[in-house]
């Protein structure tokens, strides 16, 4: 299934067979934020993160810059479920604190915020 990506505000949902198409299609998807400097966040698993970082590094992005410089925000998925969880539920409350809150400081910061998650 293919995504549809571009305006301001979209989203868009991408279902894949293997790891290898994952990591090229979230990296195609985060590279032109790299590329502009807008700000990037990204929510996945550790190894998924390790596969995406290494591609945007292999296509020319300084992923270590970007996170040293706070632009580039990456979020182990599977550390932060149970964070958006009360009483085995998901949270409205806890995703606006754990979530919504660092995008809407990224955005103030660098404009836009593209975000890639994985939960």
């Amino acid at each position: 299934m293919g995504m549809t990506l571009g305006r301001s505000g979209e989203h868009a949902l991408h279902l894949y067979d293997d790891e290898v198409t994952l990591t090229t299609t979230v990296a195609s998807f985060l590279s032109p934020a790299f590329a502009s400097e807008q700000a990037i966040i990204a929510i996945a698993t550790r190894a998924h993160l390790a596969s995406v970082e290494q591609r945007l590094r292999t296509v020319g992005h300084d992923v270590d810059d970007a996170r040293r410089s706070g632009r580039y925000v990456a979020i182990d998925a599977e550390r932060l479920l149970p964070r958006l969880m009360h009483n085995g539920l998901p949270s409205a409350e806890a995703f606006k604190n754990v979530v919504e809150a660092p995008v809407a400081e990224l955005g103030g910061r660098y404009g836009q915020v593209r975000a890639f998650g994985e939960l």
